[in-house]
């Protein structure tokens, strides 16, 4: 996958598809884990969206199972590289907050790797 190919993800989308990365897993499972000691819930109508635009962009497979067709998410090749780097860039600016973060209570500073 070329840089030009890539996927990008915002935080929810990133959660999104690292959850359906541990195991396939349904929609309600997935909305289940999000909203696990949350205050603002994620809805349907926000989650679904997501998963669309994830099986579009082919980084997510459906799978239809069941009578009833109850849909499987799992995360396909091309998935597993777009995780990585929205990963590597979740963490990329996490690092650049923790390294400057001072308590404002305490005055502590957060040390990072140097």
């Amino acid at each position: 996958m070329s840089k030009s190919d890539t996927l990008n993800l915002n935080l929810l989308e990133t959660r999104v598809l690292w959850i359906i990365s541990k195991k396939p897993v349904h929609g309600y499972a997935i909305l289940k884990e999000l909203n696990k000691n949350r205050k603002r819930k994620t809805t349907n109508g926000t989650l679904y969206p997501i998963l669309q635009k994830l099986a579009e962009s082919k980084a997510i497979k459906v799978k239809k199972i069941g009578a009833r067709e109850k849909k499987i998410y799992e995360i396909s090749k091309q998935g597993k590289v777009v995780l990585k780097e929205a990963c590597n860039e979740l963490c990329a600016t996490f690092q650049s907050i923790f390294n400057d973060f001072v308590c404002k209570t305490c005055g502590a500073r957060a040390r990072g790797k140097k």
